[in-house]
């Protein structure tokens, strides 16, 4: 008796509540036994916007190595970005399409592009 007044005082979004705990800790718990301990969620959004610099790098033939030294940073920090595990502050953002010998608009459009696809794909 007590269980069915129990259900029924817990709502639709309650029960959606526990879903997205029951997910988030999911990762977390995935993301421990891949040798991370730290519950870094990689969003779409950080991986549409580096998979978006991956292309405009890649047209200019230019590699992380090179890329880190152009800005004084080591070769993880373009790939971390690219890979979506890291974001980029805006500044960096603007040298970077000088370097690519493209524009922000640009960078917005293949971002716009990459993250409907991955919304597409989930």
């Amino acid at each position: 008796m007590i269980l069915l007044i129990v259900i029924q005082i817990i709502t639709i979004q309650k029960i959606n509540d526990y879903i997205e705990l029951f997910c988030l800790i999911k990762k977390l718990v995935i993301n421990k036994y891949r040798g991370s301990y730290m519950a870094k969620q990689y969003s779409i959004e950080l991986i549409a916007l580096g998979q978006s610099l991956s292309y405009l790098r890649s047209k200019t033939n230019l590699t992380y190595k090179e890329v880190g030294e152009k800005f004084g940073k080591s070769t993880s920090w373009m790939s971390d970005i690219e890979k979506g595990r890291n974001n980029i502050l805006f500044t960096d953002a603007k040298k970077l399409m000088a370097l690519y010998d493209s524009d922000l608009e640009t960078l917005s459009k293949l971002y716009d592009v990459n993250l409907s696809q991955l919304k597409d794909s989930i």
